[in-house]
């Protein structure tokens, strides 16, 4: 009996071993996790590798930042890593580089930014901002101080009139030793004398780099320019193409430029229309059409005051001048927000320049762009 029960527990054993095992539930492959991560690992390789190639957007992915690249040689040229740099004041992050652009957000004194690019006058910086759509935006260069770097090794952004970006290598030249000397004038040139101790630069702005200095006294063959003459292009053999610039300012041309060919800011040579601005003539032909003449808008968005009474100062602070009173229901028009999202500005014709401040908490907003709203400091005053 005792080996019946232990044959009948072995074959148990070995049947037990021998079946199928339980229905497992089948392992799902996340395949938008894994291409998120390979999208990442590239991003993370190509950075290390300081190009700008940056991945496609698509309807799933969206990447840190858009850039849209082109050479300005035949060979391709990775651009730099951002820069570096740290707010040298508190500065309003714009959508384009203009004043009035729509408000992306703000940066507080000495806070860190990375700076892709400047623009082509030198005068605002294409940074990343993680707060756009895009991923990027752009602030006023003298707000930045770049660290460990100048804005002549920037890329250059030009933004164009559908908002999309395109960015450029720096146009970069060294001079070894000594540059060469000037060549001596020949009959029919277009002379200029400079009149103050003048950079010699690769490009029209204080965005290039530096090759040399002329002399106040020295005279140079000009060889073309940007409208208005605020650059002048020279015959300088030791520059590329034997030419360089110099500000219009420290140079006084001894007859009228006319006829010299025209550049833009990217050294490019342009027609003399698109340097000037110029639109093509009316056809006198053409049929008139009735224009309408546009209602006027209002300075700013709308609110209304959510609160009983509401106290009108002359500033962003409660320590300010009291103006008035606002009583509840009473509509408002904003005009600007302080940087800190404290202090709403309102038109108040009894207030300083015809303004008064106002506690945010206290008024809804019932229309109207806040992004265009400019930002404000501590006393009111609007920030660049």
């Amino acid at each position: 009996m005792m080996r019946l029960k232990l044959f009948s527990i072995f074959a148990l054993l070995i049947l037990t071993g021998c079946s199928t095992p339980a229905t497992q539930p089948t392992p799902t492959v996340d395949a938008d996790a894994i291409l998120k991560a390979a999208v990442s690992t590239a991003s993370a390789r190509l950075t290390d590798m300081s190009t700008a190639v940056i991945p496609t957007p698509s309807a799933t992915l969206k990447p840190t930042r858009t850039l849209k690249i082109s050479d300005i040689t035949s060979t391709s040229v990775p651009l730099p890593a951002p820069v570096d740099g740290v707010s040298a004041s508190n500065v309003t992050v714009r959508s384009e580089p203009r004043k009035g652009a729509d408000n992306l957000g703000g940066i507080f004194f000495n806070h860190s930014v990375q700076v892709i690019a400047r623009n082509e006058a030198a005068n605002w910086y294409y940074i990343e901002w993680s707060k756009s759509p895009t991923g990027t935006a752009w602030v006023v260069a003298p707000a930045i101080n770049l660290k460990g770097s100048d804005i002549t090794l920037l890329p250059i952004a030009i933004i164009d009139s559908a908002k999309n970006v395109t960015v450029l290598p720096p146009l970069l030249w060294t001079v070894t030793g000594t540059p060469l000397p000037l060549n001596t004038p020949a009959a029919g040139d277009r002379t200029a004398l400079i009149i103050q101790l003048a950079k010699v630069r690769v490009g029209p702005g204080i965005g290039y780099s530096t090759m040399g200095t002329l002399d106040p006294g020295v005279v140079v063959v000009v060889t073309g320019h940007i409208n208005q003459n605020g650059w002048i292009q020279i015959g300088y053999p030791s520059g590329p193409g034997g030419r360089g610039w110099v500000a219009g300012e420290l140079a006084k041309p001894s007859v009228d430029l006319g006829g010299l060919p025209f550049y833009n800011l990217l050294a490019t040579p342009v027609s003399d229309a698109e340097a000037k601005g110029e639109l093509p003539t009316a056809d006198p032909n053409a049929t008139l059409e009735a224009t309408l003449t546009p209602a006027p808008t209002l300075a700013g968005p709308t609110g209304v005051v959510k609160a009983t009474e509401l106290n009108v100062h002359g500033g962003p602070a409660s320590t300010f001048a009291l103006l008035g009173t606002l009583k509840l229901g009473d509509h408002v028009v904003v005009t600007g927000l302080t940087l800190n999202h404290l202090w709403y500005r309102i038109v108040y014709p009894d207030g300083p320049g015809g303004y008064g401040f106002v506690s945010v908490q206290y008024i809804r907003i019932t229309g109207g762009d806040m992004t265009k709203l400019p930002y404000l400091d501590t006393l009111g005053t609007p920030l660049p």
